[in-house]
């Protein structure tokens, strides 16, 4: 398989505290591969460093052998990343399509923004059934959709999706769950923020436990499943309230 992603000896944080070190870890291009761990682990940091929201202290990021460190923030999303934030963070006051046309506003995505929001819709039927609705009526689930729908408007190759199944409910977390397994069967490449190991395990061929900032385990799903290093922290981290 062909590297999409690599990260190595990455190390960033936030003014003068270093939440991530040495962090390294790698995608395949059609890969889904799972960053596990408990709140506060550093999965969400490894994130905001590869979007560039914060600027690591050290380390390497290549992205199709490209130096994505060398990458402004806002021109990532052309080069084909695309990130669905934890929290949703959809504009409550707009409505469900206008949400989406937001996710289009790149060079790549733009000219085939109908085609795209048409297979969002075919992804997500209920966001169909809701595009004049505002974003802020719909339930958790339903704005999850949309975040992830959001973001698959900008047509990546690589989708960074953080902690999808928050606060949702087991239904819910199905519904969504199935909807990333038929994305990634479409060829996207994926790197999958969990704390529910489950759910992760259902579409990830690959994982990476992470703990206090530092990468602890890594394999196939089945050998960390097997894995000493997956403790509760990983398997069993309390979940906040769940909503429709």
């Amino acid at each position: 398989m062909t590297t999409l992603l690599n990260v190595e000896g990455l190390r960033a944080g936030y003014q003068d505290s270093i939440v991530l070190q040495d962090i390294s870890l790698s995608v395949n291009q059609g890969e889904v591969v799972a960053l596990l761990g408990a709140n506060g682990s550093g999965k969400t940091t490894t994130m905001r460093a590869l979007t560039g929201l914060i600027r690591p202290f050290g380390g390497k990021i290549t992205f199709a052998g490209q130096d994505l460190l060398a990458v402004e923030p806002h021109k990532r999303v052309d080069l084909g990343i695309a990130l669905c934030p934890e929290g949703r963070q959809v504009f409550p006051n707009i409505s469900v399509e206008e949400n989406l046309f937001l996710g289009s506003f790149c060079k790549r995505s733009r000219p085939d923004r109908k085609q795209t929001l048409d297979s969002v819709y075919s992804l997500f039927p209920k966001l169909a059934e809701r595009r004049e609705q505002k974003a802020g009526l719909m339930s958790g689930g339903e704005q999850q959709m949309l975040a992830v729908g959001r973001a698959l408007m900008s047509k990546p190759t690589m989708l960074l999706l953080d902690e999808p199944s928050l606060g949702l409910s087991p239904k819910m977390v199905q519904i969504l769950f199935g909807a990333i397994g038929q994305v990634a069967r479409s060829g996207i490449s994926i790197l999958l923020v969990e704390q529910n190991a489950q759910a992760a395990f259902a579409v990830a061929s690959r994982g990476y436990a992470i703990s206090m900032g530092r990468v602890t385990a890594s394999g196939t799903i089945t050998e960390l499943t097997k894995s000493g290093a997956l403790q509760s922290s990983f398997l069993g981290s309390h979940q906040p309230a769940a909503t429709a």
